[in-house]
Formats: structure tokens, sequence, C-alpha cells
């Protein structure tokens, strides 16, 4: 079986993201604040031990159903993430792994 650096950051994130699934913000009130020190926590997980920091800030967005987040992760680039506090736990792990999927197959692609 050929190891796949890929899936194993997809199965990082599904892990993280149930980890953190008690910490998850999901009433009507979620503040982005509230959104982005989540995410941050769930990247702190992912990347515990990389090299790799992240800097989640909220980005100005009228009051809605989701919540726009701006990810930085050291190094590697920048990408919005849209958060929705009432999505299913598999949603927010593989929305997550897509946003970020091509800078980490950067890492992945340097690496080998």
């Amino acid at each position: 079986m050929k190891y796949d650096e890929m899936t194993c950051f997809r199965c990082a994130v599904a892990v993280a993201v149930t980890c953190m699934e008690d910490e998850r913000p999901q009433s009507e009130s979620v503040t982005p604040q509230q959104a982005a020190d989540y995410i941050c926590n769930v990247l702190d997980i992912v990347f515990a031990y990389s090299g790799i920091e992240c800097t989640v800030v909220p980005m100005l967005y009228p009051a809605c159903s989701k919540i726009p987040l701006i990810i930085r992760l050291s190094g590697l680039g920048t990408r919005l993430f849209w958060f929705h506090a009432h999505a299913a736990q598999e949603r927010v792990a593989q929305e997550l792994e897509g946003t970020l999927h091509d800078l980490i197959e950067e890492v992945v692609a340097v690496s080998a």
C-alpha cells in the first residue's frame, strides 16, 4: 500500500474536528471571533509538531448564516474559509481540508 501524505492530512483534519466537536460554537449567536478561535484550535491540532503556524482572523461581513474567516499558514499562504455554525462535523472537516488542500499539497511535493 502506497503512503499518501494527502490522505494523512485529510485524516488529521477529520480527527481534529472530531476532537474539538464539544468546543464548536453552534448557537445562533456565534460571533466571528468564536468561529475564528475554534478553527484556529482545530488547525493547532492538525499542524502540531509540524512547524507550521496558523492564524485565523474573522473578515468583516454582514451578519448571516456563514462567517468568513481568513486562514494564514506561515510561509504557505492565505485562504478564505466559510464557517457554517450548523454544518455537520463531516462537512466542516471536508470544507476545511478542501480549503487548505492546495497549500498542503505544495508542502508535500517539496518534502518528497
